[in-house]
């Protein structure tokens, strides 16, 4: 079975697929991105993401919502990285992307072009703030910003959200615009 992320919800696919009893493999590419998730006779019982495992790489991988997935009904034998009940894992998928959807709302549109306001002095926000408002330096546009960070979708869209709502970043376009060629000397030295 083949089909595309945009056209169903990882999450989704993973509890059909355990609530009808299937083992396999469940292989997801979305950009850069890879991932699998395993299945035995209903129960996810793996899960790998790039370095992530386990728990943490489920939770990153519901958050993906373009590329496709490929499920393979062979069973290999992989070492179990998830130990908890289908239903506990099923609450935690749901509030992972019930939360990155309540973030997306308080945050600028994904192609939304950022900029650091000029008056930010860098130095008095956290070192996540400041790599992510380094990123956002040279008007990054939002999607962008998501994919460079050094951090997982919903930790960076919470240190995002922040910096919006302080008024540190602005939107200072879309991405179908094009960039001004000027970047303020000031921030660059700040940053």
């Amino acid at each position: 079975m083949k089909g595309n992320l945009a056209e169903i919800e990882i999450a989704d696919m993973v509890k059909a697929l355990s609530l009808i009893g299937k083992s396999g493999k469940l292989a997801l590419v979305s950009d850069e991105n890879k991932g699998i998730i395993y299945l035995r006779q209903g129960n996810v019982i793996s899960a790998e993401a790039g370095e992530l495992r386990g728990e943490e790489a489920l939770y990153s991988m519901a958050l993906w919502t373009t590329g496709s997935f490929t499920y393979d009904p062979v069973m290999t034998l992989v070492d179990r990285n998830i130990h908890i009940g289908s239903e506990s894992l099923f609450i935690g998928l749901s509030s992972q992307v019930d939360r990155y959807n309540y973030l997306l709302g308080r945050c600028p549109s994904l192609d939304a072009r950022l900029s650091v306001e000029e008056t930010v002095e860098v130095g008095q926000y956290s070192a996540e703030q400041q790599k992510l408002l380094k990123l956002m330096s040279k008007q990054a546009v939002l999607q962008d910003v998501l994919g460079k960070s050094p951090y997982d979708k919903l930790k960076s869209l919470e240190v995002i959200a922040k910096l919006y709502t302080d008024k540190a970043i602005s939107v200072s376009g879309k991405a179908s615009e094009p960039v001004p060629e000027e970047v303020s000397p000031s921030l660059e030295t700040n940053l």
